[in-house]
């Protein structure tokens, strides 16, 4: 991103009890497993130029600071926090920024504690890892550290250079709480935050107030209509492919040989490139060896060389490409650029350039292909896996262009090309959502700020399946914080972030009769600041079991249900889908009669009390009571029971054929009765003849009532069991119902 020479003043107004900091400083940093200094002074330094790059305070630095604090006589390597406040105090400096750095192999781990000197007390902490050495951390950090102190509220003004291209998706009017954050940005280029729960992120919105560079608006909006038009290109495919992968190359081969054995069967150039492009995507590894060693020389990407040791990196690839391509007779060029690939993730920049693949001039028409990306894919585990891709022959520009970013911007081959900026903003899509003929709605971008909801749309296939997962900086994934709503093709996905800090979306797919993995189709970072609005999530649901039962919300649940009392969740169905439940404590011991399935109208209702004061795992099961089979899991909730003491309050418990049959349970709603009260027992129940309470061996018949329930008044003398049961329609027998004890 271009830097501007300016600065934008933010006015960050927070309900916090700490100040502004006027000056900032560095001081040592522990160390794990990194062996020389060098790294250490080397990510400090980047750390203090990042902080002198801002005026919003005053940054001293450590090579001035820490002669003064050896004249006290005080060690820094062995300081607390009292030691740090008397620091501060002697040296009038506001916060410190400490911290420590792992090493394990090429993984380093950052962490930084931001010190307020005058609450003497560990105000933020900054985590920030890098699966990829130094530089990729130092860039981390860099992006990072200022952001982090200005919504932390430690800092009152940021560069524009620091901000990256976001939104803040504004409170909801019933949401507002003392202490709101207001942002406002001056002069003249303020703009409104809307009373929405949820808000897109537009550049269009900030204007030169975020960037230098402004998207425009036509050309983004034209990528954001992603066409897949067939295009008929004469080419045998099946033919082609399979005599492809049939030829070996033999010992000491030339190129030119080899080039002529591959398109002795072509009937055209289409043919020819598509047979040069199976043969390489199905015969050459990527060198997982050469390229995390940094070895990779000009003798192991030069064409013979990798057709005789069968691997290479990218320019290896785009090189025999190049030279089978023209012993074919065929005109191709190499490109280099800009590639987000292999450990890339939203918003990380680029500081070089990491790819290379071919440009093809055939018919007076220029077409895209890249041959390393069409062979496989690297793992976690660092190992390359042939895994042949389609989407990288012939590929459309205005496709490629999502991932791909040439040097040279004519190589872009679009009718208006995108600056490096506008690159960098375009959503993280991969190979699959164009493979799954996915279509984004409105204007999507790589990272969105996220004060309390998102919502992100798409046009997907109805015959594709999604899958939606959040994770932090540590890779760690939060149950309940996305939801998605499908009608037709349209696709709603939302998200509630569990809390401040950094995320990535990730969206999967696959076709319904696949009983493969889902695979990753885009990413996106997401940014939650520490004044957000806490949110419960959303309920976590198994979307193939709530679609096949035609199960339906009025309002979709949270996830996270804060309770001193009892909750009813409503789901929306038909009359053959029969619910049971499932209740957890935090050690996974199963709780009876703390929920209860309730026929409402229209639907089931599960009613839900905690016994305690401490976290608990709802389970809510469905099945259709036409089908022999067992119950399927459908929604899963946490209940954070806010209960004082013990709660002796339980629901009576409860049969599977209540809730076969519709049971509504008016009155007793409580397992537990007591010794000489009378009660009044009122039920509804679909094809009843009969119902009685059963108690000390009597047997009491209900009366049926005109509205069709059946009621009783009884008071019970004797402790012990009472049992619910009811003759069905056309059965001989009692079935058990509810049970009640007297106690």
């Amino acid at each position: 991103m271009v830097k501007m020479l300016k600065k934008i003043t933010l006015i960050l107004f927070l309900g916090l009890g700490c100040c502004w900091a006027n000056t900032i400083a560095l001081l040592d940093m522990k160390r794990f497993n990194v062996k020389s200094m060098k790294p250490v002074n080397a990510l400090m330094g980047a750390i203090e130029n990042e902080l002198k790059n801002n005026d919003g305070y005053e940054l001293r630095r450590r090579h001035k600071l820490l002669p003064e604090i050896a004249k006290e006589g005080i060690d820094v390597k062995n300081c607390e926090h009292d030691c740090l406040a008397r620091i501060g105090a002697l040296m009038g400096i506001d916060l410190f920024i400490t911290g420590e750095l792992k090493k394990a192999g090429n993984v380093y781990l950052l962490t930084l504690d931001i010190f307020n000197v005058s609450k003497a007390s560990i105000q933020k902490t900054i985590t920030c890892r890098s699966n990829n050495g130094m530089m990729k951390l130092m860039e981390k950090v860099r992006k990072k550290i200022n952001v982090v102190l200005f919504e932390s509220g430690f800092i009152r003004e940021v560069s524009a250079s620091h901000i990256e291209d976001s939104i803040v998706a504004s409170k909801d009017t019933h949401s507002e709480k003392d202490g709101a954050a207001v942002l406002e940005l001056v002069p003249n280029v303020s703009r409104e935050l809307s009373n929405k729960k949820t808000s897109s992120l537009d550049p269009r919105d900030s204007k030169d107030s975020i960037s230098s560079t402004p998207l425009r608006k036509e050309k983004m909006t034209g990528l954001m209509n992603i066409e897949y038009d067939e295009v008929d290109i004469p080419i045998r495919y099946d033919l082609i492919d399979d005599s492809a992968r049939k030829i070996k190359n033999e010992p000491n081969e030339r190129i030119e040989a080899l080039a002529e054995r591959l398109i002795k069967n072509c009937a055209n150039d289409y043919e020819k490139l598509r047979a040069i492009y199976v043969w390489i995507t199905s015969n050459i590894a990527y060198d997982v060896e050469s390229y995390f060693s940094d070895d990779i020389t000009y003798e192991k990407v030069e064409p013979s060389n990798v057709l005789r040791s069968k691997k290479s990196v990218c320019s290896g690839y785009a090189n025999i490409f190049d030279q089978l391509a023209a012993s074919a007779g065929i005109s191709s060029q190499v490109v280099t650029g800009y590639a987000k690939g292999y450990s890339f993730k939203p918003g990380d920049k680029f500081s070089e350039s990491n790819h290379a693949w071919n440009v093809i001039h055939l018919d007076s028409k220029k077409y895209l292909i890249d041959c390393t990306w069409g062979a496989g894919n690297v793992g976690e585990d660092r190992k390359f896996q042939f895994d042949y891709n389609d989407f990288f022959f012939l590929t459309k520009p205005e496709h490629l262009i999502f991932t791909h970013f040439p040097e040279d911007s004519e190589l872009q081959l679009l009718k208006d090309g995108l600056t490096m900026d506008e690159f960098y903003r375009l959503p993280y899509v991969r190979s699959n959502f164009f493979n799954y003929q996915i279509e984004l709605v409105g204007d999507h971008h790589n990272q969105y700020m996220v004060d309390y909801q998102l919502e992100l749309n798409f046009n997907i296939p109805e015959e594709i399946k999604i899958l939606c997962a959040l994770k932090d900086e540590n890779d760690k994934q939060y149950e309940g914080a996305t939801y998605y709503n499908r009608e037709s093709v349209k696709t709603k996905i939302f998200l509630r972030p569990p809390g401040s800090g950094d995320y990535t979306l990730s969206v999967f797919a696959k076709k319904y009769n696949d009983d493969g993995k889902y695979e990753g189709c885009m990413d996106y970072m997401i940014r939650v600041p520490d004044n957000h609005v806490k949110n419960n999530g959303y309920v976590k649901l198994w979307y193939d079991k709530i679609s096949e039962h035609g199960i339906t919300f009025t309002e979709i649940h949270s996830y996270n249900y804060d309770l001193n009392d009892e909750v009813m969740l409503s789901y929306l169905c038909s009359d053959d889908i029969v619910f049971s439940t499932k209740f957890e404590d935090d050690q996974g011991r199963e709780l009876e009669q703390y929920a209860m399935v309730q026929k409402i109208d229209g639907g089931c209702g599960i009613l839900v009390m905690p016994p305690g004061n401490d976290a608990y795992t709802l389970t809510v099961f469905a099945k259709n009571k036409k089908d022999e089979g067992s119950y399927s899991g459908i929604a899963q909730y946490v209940i954070n029971g806010l209960v004082e003491g013990v709660n002796k309050k339980i629901y009576p418990k409860q049969y599977g054929s209540f809730s076969s049959h519709g049971g509504k349970l008016n009155s007793p709603m409580i397992g537990d009765l007591n010794l000489g009260e009378d009660y009044d027992f009122s039920v509804y129940l679909d094809n009843v003849l009969e119902m009685n309470v059963i108690h000390d061996g009597k047997w009491t018949k209900l009366e049926k009532t005109s509205k069709g329930t059946f009621e009783l008044n009884r008071l019970f003398t004797k402790k012990g069991k009472v049992s619910l049961a009811a003759k069905m329609v056309g059965e001989d027998k009692f079935t058990t119902l509810l049970e009640y004890v007297v106690i």
